[in-house]
């Protein structure tokens, strides 16, 4: 039961990543857009991103955490 969970959190980890990874490509091109405006706009959206990214992260990394730490215990 307990090899069925992980697996189930693993897979939550990996779509999770996923949508995040698609997420991101119009962020970029928002970065990109923003340069063309002017240095300083492209500086900008690119840090507020790099602050919404944060939790983001956070959220893919706990998933998969979960699922190796016993894993990683045993390293």
């Amino acid at each position: 039961m307990m090899k069925k969970h992980r697996r189930q959190v693993l897979f939550s980890g990996i779509i999770t990543a996923v949508g995040i990874s698609l997420h991101n490509f119009p962020e970029g091109m928002a970065v990109f857009l923003g340069s063309v405006k002017g240095l300083r706009v492209g500086v900008n959206l690119a840090f507020a991103i790099a602050l919404h990214n944060i939790p983001e992260g956070g959220c893919c990394s706990s998933a998969t955490l979960f699922c190796y730490q016993k894993q990683m215990a045993s390293i």
